[in-house]
């Protein structure tokens, strides 16, 4: 059986114009004026981020080293992993030993199934 809302659940969103908003060196924003499938349009914020990473540095198979830090959207503190963006140019393993020293005053060896490659 064909249902509709299946079909336009797959349908792309066409893009009618495109305004920036804002910008700063880790964000930028915009707000798409988009064609539903359905014919209808609205307004689409969309929020673009540079690259970042995450590190979760084990001392040994018990204890994990986490960073406390107050968020401001959140209003609180929080524990978390060491984060932090990714230089232009940097390669994403460049940039965990650069954040873990950083936020945490720790260097890492590490392996990963993943490849790299020459970014």
């Amino acid at each position: 059986m064909h249902d509709p809302k299946t079909a336009h659940a797959r349908t792309a969103w066409r893009t009618l114009a495109s305004q920036p908003v804002y910008e700063n060196r880790w964000i930028r924003v915009r707000e798409d004026q988009v064609e539903l499938p359905d014919g209808r349009t609205t307004i689409y914020g969309v929020v673009q981020c540079s690259g970042c990473i995450g590190v979760l540095p084990f001392l040994d198979p018990d204890t994990v080293v986490l960073v406390g830090q107050y968020r401001y959207v959140a209003r609180d503190f929080y524990w978390e992993m060491p984060t932090g963006s990714v230089n232009p140019g940097e390669s994403e393993p460049a940039a965990v030993q650069r954040e873990l020293a950083e936020e945490a005053g720790y260097v890492c060896a590490f392996h990963t199934s993943k490849d790299f490659g020459d970014r």
